[in-house]
């Protein structure tokens, strides 16, 4: 088997509306066997690489780059052929897969990595500036803040699907830095998945693992710390090193009149807080979420 090519015998394209810029190129390829078909015409020598430059004559535009399509048609027709004339096509545009190595089976296919913002409301007391809401009586006004997260899908085609891995990781966070991001920033929403058929009868899967990303983390910063109950200020008069993780320390709040408060803040340290905007109110940070190795399910380290 031996394969001639004998070069360009066709040209053309432009820029587009869009000023993008297409070019096509066509060859005219010999063979010594009629035999010989598309998938062995297109391995010839002398044949533009996926991902080659448009580069041609006179012409160069290093911005043009071959796409992975080919297209093979017989000069003579309808009796044994020798002669092939292949068209490539270049373009500025970009490929939507990785192209370095063909697709012999669904699952040597890249993953499908896409973005986007989902909107929700936070609580807050702060201007933009950091200063403090207050009413009329200096105390602080709590209002609804909207706030987008990001959040990043990974489509995937496995062979297994894995659905007693990736099910108990729902609603778990990152166990170590992944994405340039620190552990507890990344959580796993969902994974929606379907079974597909290659071949004849051949199954495999393609799953979607779907991500949202906290840049202060999916830990509770700002939980106050409140409650119907105080330390109480006769034992403590009387003991001032009084434990303060013994119920039995702790009475109702009442104010001076003897009323019972429905619920005061704290100072986090079991005591009224007295000055609610600057005095540290907040329980330190909680962790509601285990963590995951999202590795495991194949993911890239990086973006």
């Amino acid at each position: 088997m031996t394969i001639t090519n004998h070069g360009r015998i066709e040209w053309g394209g432009g820029r587009e509306k869009d000023l993008h810029r297409t070019y096509w190129i066509k060859f005219l390829l010999e063979t010594d066997d009629d035999l010989d078909g598309p998938q062995t015409l297109t391995y010839a020598a002398g044949l533009p690489a996926v991902g080659a430059s448009w580069t041609y004559g006179n012409d160069n535009d290093a911005y043009a780059l071959c796409w992975p399509t080919v297209e093979c048609e017989t000069v003579i027709k309808r009796e044994p052929n020798f002669w092939w004339i292949l068209k490539y096509t270049f373009s500025t545009r970009p490929f939507r897969t990785c192209a370095t190595n063909e697709i012999e089976n669904p699952l040597t296919q890249p993953d499908i990595i896409t973005g986007s913002f989902v909107g929700y409301q936070e609580r807050t007391f702060l201007r933009r500036d950091g200063s403090p809401i207050l009413s009329s009586s200096l105390e602080p006004i709590w209002v609804q803040k909207d706030k987008n997260m990001p959040t990043v899908s990974i489509t995937q085609t496995v062979a297994s699907l894995g659905l007693s891995t990736f099910s108990q990781m729902i609603d778990t966070v990152n166990d170590a830095t992944l994405w340039g991001m620190a552990k507890r920033h990344i959580k796993l929403r969902n994974v929606p998945w379907k079974r597909l058929v290659w071949g004849s009868c051949t199954y495999y899967y393609q799953r979607t693992l779907q991500f949202d990303v906290r840049y202060d983390s999916f830990d509770e910063k700002k939980v106050r710390d409140m409650g119907h109950r105080v330390i109480d200020p006769d034992k403590l008069a009387k003991d001032p090193g009084l434990d303060r993780t013994k119920p039995e320390n702790f009475t109702r709040a009442s104010d001076d009149r003897g009323n019972i408060e429905k619920v005061i803040l704290l100072d986090l340290n079991g005591e009224q807080c007295t000055d609610p905007v600057n005095h540290t109110h907040y329980l330190p940070a909680i962790e509601l979420y285990n963590e995951s190795n999202f590795l495991t399910l194949g993911v890239p380290a990086t973006l």
